[in-house]
């Protein structure tokens, strides 16, 4: 007999138990994908990384370029107070003195109190190498009204501001019993003055003795 030939059956069994895929494989893919899920990642941190550093780079460049004007202004406020401070510092020029006329001024007040000395009229002139200041009349009692005769002397000199200053050289009353004094005239370094009871005496402007 012949034996017949096998024919091989293409029929899909359900009970024909199905083809895993294979273990191997399955890792290789799941590995691909962690080392491209890592690549993104890194990717990511290196953009952030960027664009912190060009943050702060952008900051500390506006930060620079404030500081410098700052420090601009400063220094161009320093110029100006340190140019005002110069102009200050600077020697003054000198003024020249106002012209003074020796004689006598009919005036009733001198740089002093009334109530320590009362002014009857005022004489100026130089004494030697001094310009000198004489007001005359008498010392002021405490009730207000005239004492003894009197001078009060001072000297004066020119200063840089174009006016003048006062030295004092004293107060010279008159011997016991004379009144207010009145410069009636000046001849060389002596006054002529006259009391207010009529008493007639003159005055040393070197030794600065009555007689």
């Amino acid at each position: 007999m012949k034996k017949r030939a096998r024919v091989h059956s293409h029929t899909y069994n359900a009970n024909r138990p199905r083809l895993q895929p294979a273990p191997q494989m399955h890792k290789r893919g799941n590995f691909r994908w962690l080392i491209i899920s890592a690549i993104c990642i890194a990717a990511f941190v290196c953009l952030i990384g960027v664009a912190s550093a060009a943050s702060a780079s952008s900051g500390a460049a506006t930060q620079a370029a404030k500081d410098q004007k700052l420090q601009r202004l400063i220094d161009a406020g320093k110029t100006h107070i340190a140019a005002k401070t110069g102009i200050h510092n600077q020697a003054q020029v000198a003024q020249p003195a106002p012209d003074r006329r020796a004689g006598i001024i009919n005036m009733h007040q001198g740089p002093f109190l009334t109530s320590t000395f009362t002014v009857r009229n005022f004489w100026q002139g130089q004494v030697g190498n001094d310009w000198v200041l004489v007001y005359s009349g008498a010392k002021t009692k405490s009730d207000g009204k005239a004492g003894s005769g009197g001078l009060v002397l001072y000297t004066e000199t020119a200063n840089a501001q174009g006016g003048f200053d006062l030295h004092p050289l004293g107060t010279f009353l008159a011997p016991n019993g004379t009144t207010a004094l009145t410069i009636a005239a000046a001849n060389g370094n002596r006054l002529q003055l006259s009391s207010a009871s009529g008493a007639n005496l003159t005055f040393d402007l070197v030794t600065h003795q009555f007689h």
